[in-house]
């Protein structure tokens, strides 16, 4: 990741009509992520080994890494909202996002066949009654099952250029204060912290390589367990920070290799020069070691 930002948006605002309006983004997001969508295997025979399952080979064919320029990080109930910043930001910019629930959505189909597997279906008690899944074995097939999901999805933070936490009253609901918030999403929880300890890797990183212009399982029980999480290292973006994104880019669009650099340009000019510099100083480096 390269940069992080904390988006405050909603349905209402005009920012949707230079794109075609609300309801054109949610479909132009919606067709632009499907086309992500991996072909998964419904069929587990293929990944066993010796009477044991893969787990490394599921991760890689269920929750596979996909080529893109922002991760999306959104409440369950933002999904639709989601899809429209996905779909303005592919029709202005070109530029190619990611939501987990569009192109890993099928993290309750893998652990229901893990558990017709492996949890003793259909076993019987010690009384004689009938169980339909053991609860022990169930509860370690949903620890294997989000661990798999939570590692990917790190993955994908760490891979792409920059993160947008999509901050609204169903992700972030409970300001404490301008520093902390809290969230009773532990997907959530996990993809703001995964954003400010993942390493922050040069812009070089992703431009020498031919650049091309979830919710998640169970996101939130009606458990009100909430999670601290803090905002700070994030770069706050607002609607109008969006249209003056697009106004620069348009106007001088040659000017950059990426829609991203007038982001950066436009909301944090300094954070960006400041770390192309480092980047450039530790390159120099690098090479008058070599």
């Amino acid at each position: 990741m390269y940069m992080g930002f904390n988006l405050s948006l909603e349905e209402d605002t005009d920012i949707w009509k230079a794109a075609g309006g609300y309801d054109k983004c949610v479909t132009v997001g919606e067709n632009h992520l499907n086309e992500q969508k991996a072909a998964y295997e419904t069929d587990l025979k293929c990944y066993v080994s010796e009477k044991e399952l893969d787990g490394t080979k599921i991760q890689n064919e269920w929750f596979p890494q996909v080529q893109a320029d922002i991760f999306i990080s959104h409440s369950h109930d933002d999904k639709t909202l989601a899809c429209a910043l996905a779909g303005w930001l592919h029709q202005i910019f070109g530029l190619r996002c990611f939501i987990d629930a569009n192109v890993w959505g099928y993290a309750d189909e893998l652990l229901r066949e893990m558990n017709d597997r492996l949890s003793d279906k259909r076993r019987m008690d010690a009384e004689g009654y009938e169980i339909v899944y053991c609860h022990e074995s169930c509860k370690k097939v949903s620890e294997h099952v989000n661990v798999m999901l939570s590692i990917a999805l790190q993955k994908m933070i760490d891979k792409v250029e920059a993160v947008i936490v999509l901050n609204t009253e169903r992700s972030v609901p409970v300001c404490d204060n301008y520093e902390m918030n809290k969230t009773y999403s532990p997907w959530i929880y996990s993809e703001i912290v995964c954003t400010e300890i993942v390493r922050r890797k040069p812009l070089s990183s992703y431009r020498d390589k031919n650049h091309v212009m979830l919710e998640h399982v169970s996101d939130e029980t009606k458990t009100p367990i909430s999670y601290t999480v803090s905002l700070a290292h994030l770069n706050p973006l607002t609607v109008d920070d969006l249209s003056k994104w697009m106004d620069l880019y348009h106007e001088n669009w040659q000017d950059y290799v990426c829609a991203l650099d007038a982001l950066y340009e436009s909301v944090c000019n300094e954070e960006h020069m400041l770390r192309k510099k480092l980047d450039e100083a530790l390159r120099l480096l690098v090479n008058d070691n070599i």
